[in-house]
């Protein structure tokens, strides 16, 4: 009988600790979502990136055309 509550009271102490799970064997780990949301996260960063760099190449491109008059693009030999 003593044993059985003390079981009871480290189950319940359990769910105080590490949440609504009825001990810590049954608790999620969260690892693996942080790690997606880094990776993700990276993916987006890195796309917002990529565009912004092409898009800034676009505007050095129509500027240079501007200047040079657009002839620095055709090679003649």
């Amino acid at each position: 009988m003593l044993q059985a509550d003390a079981l009871r009271r480290r189950q319940l102490n359990g769910a105080l600790l590490y949440g609504s799970g009825r001990s810590w064997r049954r608790r999620q780990r969260i690892w693996p979502a942080v790690v997606a949301g880094a990776v993700v996260l990276a993916v987006i960063v890195g796309a917002l990136t990529l565009a912004a760099a092409f898009q800034r190449q676009r505007e050095l491109n129509r500027e240079q055309e501007l200047r040079g008059g657009g002839a620095t693009s055709t090679v003649v030999p």
